[in-house]
């Protein structure tokens, strides 16, 4: 029984997949040594920077596609604070940032009722995360993988 013209596709395909993969990792892993040795700490990256990281992807990707848009940091005198205001002409869409793999109602609590203190509608609310469910987690406030939001 030998191997068949379309068996090899399907194998260099597979060859293929599992090189770009290890490709992709390594340079995961080299990226991260840099990244460690320019800012001398150990271990995987912090929240702070994790935040970093997405509000950074979600301002290329807006600039990407000519997205004319306004980028706001929200923090109020009693505490409560938003990542990520962005504003469009008809109102904003609000994004909370969070490394945690499973996201609670505690994590939502600056989301709540946030649409009555700003001057346009809060369109959408939006918790990024590295929880792998996709769910809603309070009124008009839905929870997403950070990855695949911005995949």
């Amino acid at each position: 029984m030998g191997v068949k013209f379309n068996d090899i596709g399907v194998i260099l395909g597979i060859a293929f997949l599992i090189l770009a993969y290890i490709w992709e990792l390594r340079r995961i892993v080299v990226y991260n040594g840099i990244v460690q040795t320019i800012l001398q700490k150990r271990g995987g990256i912090t929240g702070n920077e994790f935040e970093s990281l997405v509000i950074a992807e979600i301002y290329k990707q807006t600039k990407t596609i000519q997205k004319t848009v306004g980028f706001y940091h929200l923090r109020t005198h009693d505490g409560k604070e938003v990542d990520l205001l962005i504003e469009l002409q008809n109102g904003y869409i609000a994004i909370e940032v969070k490394m945690k793999n499973v996201i609670d109602k505690q994590d939502i609590k600056h989301l709540i009722n946030l649409g009555e203190m700003l001057d346009k509608p809060l369109l959408h609310a939006i918790v990024l995360s590295n929880d792998t469910q996709t769910k809603h987690v309070g009124d008009c406030i839905i929870a997403l993988n950070a990855a695949y939001f911005l995949g």
